[in-house]
């Protein structure tokens, strides 16, 4: 949000967005990606409806609220980071388990009251049918760079919500997301009344 905005919390935003459907606009960086699957999943499950305006980028999304162009972005916080220390933005809530060292009074989205939480991973594959000797080399190969010193330093610096994941769990929550992004999908695919 613009430091100056009305929207003091994640619940203002969404209230508004309930009770005067398509009249706040958010930026975002791409029509299928991670920020508009979170509205989607705040619309779902709140009833809110906002507009959307596509950028080429998160943080010119970010410059767009700081300049009032739009009413907020569910970017990320990397891209937006400079306009927060600088006091042109604020961030009333984040979308992951736990609250993030470079925000810290930001709530989580799930403290405020909304059972979502949405970020941006990262992941390795491999094709199918590759010996499990390969991917158990290359998974403890993967362990060890992200155990690593470098890694730790480079996911603090970038404010990272860092973890692991092993290929089975991986596996697993690739799975889960195919699903949810397949629902999303089709519902912005379909015309919208």
């Amino acid at each position: 949000m613009a430091a100056d905005s009305k929207f003091r919390t994640i619940k203002d935003l969404i209230e508004a967005g309930r009770k005067e459907p398509n009249v706040l606009t958010a930026g975002i960086s791409s029509a299928t990606g991670t920020g508009r699957l979170l509205l989607y999943l705040v619309e779902r499950g709140t009833g809110a409806k906002f507009r959307y305006v596509s950028f080429k980028s998160g943080s010119e999304a970010a410059v767009a609220v700081a300049g009032g162009h739009v009413h907020f972005t569910p970017e990320n916080l990397s891209e937006m980071l400079g306009l927060v220390e600088n006091r042109k933005l604020t961030v009333i809530a984040v979308t992951s388990e736990k609250r993030l060292a470079a925000v810290p009074d930001a709530p989580t989205m799930k403290e405020a009251g909304y059972n979502v939480t949405v970020g941006t991973g990262r992941g390795f594959v491999m094709p199918a049918g590759v010996p499990k000797e390969a991917v158990a080399a290359m998974e403890a190969a993967m362990k060890r760079v992200h155990d690593s010193q470098l890694w730790k330093d480079f996911a603090a610096r970038n404010n990272y919500e860092d973890m692991w994941m092993g290929s089975g769990e991986f596996g697993k929550l690739l799975a889960s997301l195919s699903v949810e992004m397949n629902e999303f999908l089709a519902h912005i695919s379909a015309p919208q009344k």
